[in-house]
């Protein structure tokens, strides 16, 4: 009983919560979901619910990066408007919607 006992405490410690909520919050986080801080007790700090907070904030900023190229991408880094890539994308969808509708479609430079 002791051993098992020991055994059980040294498992808490590990999860730093309760099983269930790690799978909760782990599925959470899988599906993209990560406004919601884990709970991780200070004790605990080495734990398996710290490690899932620690993922959290890396998938934030990982986002947060993604979001900036995305943008660069896109856009002139001097002026902040639409590079030429972009302008060719949307000039050619918009060829596309007037040709499909029978529109005239006018570009003013």
């Amino acid at each position: 009983a002791v051993a098992g006992l020991v055994m059980v405490r040294t498992l808490d410690r590990q999860l730093g919560g309760d099983p269930r909520d790690a799978h909760r919050i782990s599925l959470r986080i899988a599906d993209g979901e990560l406004d919601t801080p884990v709970p991780v007790d200070a004790a605990h700090r080495h734990s398996v619910m710290a490690a899932l907070e620690h993922m959290r904030l890396r998938l934030i900023d990982r986002r947060a990066i993604e979001e900036q190229v995305h943008y660069l991408a896109r856009h002139d880094t001097l002026s902040g408007a639409l590079n030429r890539g972009s302008l060719n994308e949307v000039l050619a969808l918009s060829m596309q919607q007037a040709r499909a509708s029978g529109e005239a479609l006018a570009v003013l430079y």
